[in-house]
């Protein structure tokens, strides 16, 4: 099983592109996304072998690669349904839609309405899942924001001076810097 693919776009058709790893082609269906030849892409895969074909289907996230899985295990939608859904809507707006009752108001090219009635069916549990884990991780980066505003206030830095530091912090940096080095780098910038 491939479930992660590294390399360079050589050939782009409709819905998929042709990456390039060590003088191999994988041919990996990506659904509406923007690439051109001569990137570098990196995606996490699902292998579909089916009685005489393989499939590779690309997403940018593990989180999209387990919404595609659940899509597919849905009766009558197929892999082609499932990526056009994710890679029209996108993960955060499909969670959305969900959570909101709105799937099936929405219009999707090639997707009827009563697909989308059965998927927001069987993502209504599920939706409950993926909207704890959004809530989990924005409440920890929260959690962790308010300890570094306490901290800086507590060692006498003006609030006008803090907000600058938060503000100039990437999501990428709250997600992984702990609480200590995101202080450190207050002393470095104040």
């Amino acid at each position: 099983m491939i479930g992660f693919i590294k390399g360079e776009v050589i050939s782009k058709r409709s819905n998929s592109i042709v990456i390039n790893i060590s003088q191999i082609g994988y041919e990996v269906h990506v659904g509406i996304r923007d690439f051109n030849v001569g990137d570098t892409v990196e995606l996490y895969i699902h292998t579909q072998v089916k009685e005489n074909d393989i499939v590779l289907w690309g997403m940018g996230s593990e989180e999209e690669i387990i919404v595609f899985r659940k899509l597919i295990s849905i009766s009558g939608i197929g892999g082609k349904t499932a990526i056009n859904i994710i890679s029209i809507l996108g993960l955060e707006d499909f969670i959305n839609h969900i959570a909101n009752g709105t799937l099936s108001k929405i219009k999707l090219p090639g997707i009827g309405k009563k697909s989308l009635e059965k998927i927001a069916l069987e993502f209504r549990e599920y939706k409950f899942n993926l909207i704890v884990k959004q809530k989990n991780i924005e409440s920890k980066e929260q959690s962790k924001i308010s300890e570094v505003r306490s901290a800086l206030e507590t060692l006498g830095y003006k609030e006008k001076d803090i907000d600058k530091l938060v503000n100039s912090l990437s999501d990428d940096q709250i997600e992984t810097l702990s609480t200590q080095a995101i202080i450190k780098l207050a002393f470095q910038n104040i």
